[in-house]
């Protein structure tokens, strides 16, 4: 009887000889990085990393991989991987491990950064028990580091960067943010909202 699963791919879900618009191709090599699937699905959990870092409980950092993958699921994308010339759909196991590897992928470093950015007793408030909205001061070279860790494209003037925000679930929150490379002043005034209908952030070029 042949095998039912190989190299963490269903064999009994073959999709074709080519991936989905939406797919996350999850073997690396043959230009697989740069498929519009994946590149979206990695924005996407590169969003919530932070979340996954500050979670206190593997409780939390388990329903954080898993509300990663139904949301890609959500949009229409599969995991998927190639053997021997055809595409299948991914082990529920596989799908796992690849999402907690790019949650984990260089955690240390985006909370060593973000930390640096925020004065010392916000954080030890953050970490032990989250606390109202503050406001917090960026310099431009903050400002500019923080686009850098979260770039939606490799268009230097269009950069994704967020700002943790408290809320009770112990969690740092953050939110999509339009940012200027272009700086009109020396600092920004960065307002830490916990409103959940904030989406855009604040305006910086009339700051």
């Amino acid at each position: 009887m042949a095998p039912q699963s190989k190299n963490g791919l269903d064999l009994s879900k073959p999709i074709g000889t080519k991936p989905g618009f939406h797919d996350v191709v999850i073997f690396r090599g043959g230009g697989t990085n740069h498929h519009p699937g994946s590149k979206a699905w990695r924005a996407m959990v590169d969003e919530r990393k932070m979340d996954y870092i500050y979670a206190k409980t593997q409780k939390q950092k388990r329903a954080i991989v898993m509300e990663c993958i139904h949301e890609h699921e959500a949009s229409g994308g599969r995991y998927v991987g190639q053997y021997e010339g055809v595409y299948y759909v991914a082990t529920e196991k596989k799908t796992y491990a690849k999402t907690i590897q790019r949650l984990r992928e260089r955690s240390k470093e985006y909370q060593e950064k973000i930390e640096k950015m925020i004065p010392e007793e916000e954080t030890k408030d953050l970490k032990a028990s989250p606390a109202s909205p503050t406001e917090t001061i960026l310099t431009q070279d903050d400002a500019e580091e923080l686009c850098g860790l979260f770039p939606v494209n490799d268009t230097p003037l269009n950069c994704l960067f967020h700002m943790p925000a408290a809320f009770d679930d112990g969690l740092l929150h953050f939110y999509p943010v339009d940012f200027p490379v272009d700086f009109a002043c020396d600092s920004a005034a960065v307002v830490v909202s916990d409103d959940d209908d904030m989406s855009t952030g604040t305006d910086f070029s009339e700051v």
